[in-house]
């Protein structure tokens, strides 16, 4: 990451100096106004690469929850004294909660 303060300085400087400013503080404010918009742009693309990373895991926690979900129902059916705790589980019964 750039200093945003540095930048924010020189298109300050650029922008607010008085009427003697060269060509060249100008350019280096717009210079400096590039920087500034690459950052931001920098940072959009970070969050959407995390936004959807984010969704991913979500995605893989379900998925982990839902598999070992089946595995304690198919452990459980195995066992016949306790095949209508299966049935309960798939319902959802055990959670207190609704799903």
């Amino acid at each position: 990451m750039t200093d945003l303060e540095a930048i924010k300085a020189r298109i300050a400087n650029g922008v607010y100096g008085d009427d003697r400013l060269t060509g060249a503080e100008v350019f280096d404010a717009l210079a400096a106004l590039d920087a500034l918009v690459a950052e931001v742009e920098a940072l959009r693309a970070q969050v959407q690469e995390l936004t959807a990373l984010g969704v991913s895991l979500h995605k893989a926690a379900d998925a982990g929850a839902q598999a070992e979900r089946a595995a304690v129902v198919a452990w459980l059916r195995r066992r016949t004294a306790l095949r209508h705790y299966a049935d309960c589980i798939e319902r959802g019964e055990h959670r207190e909660e609704k799903p």
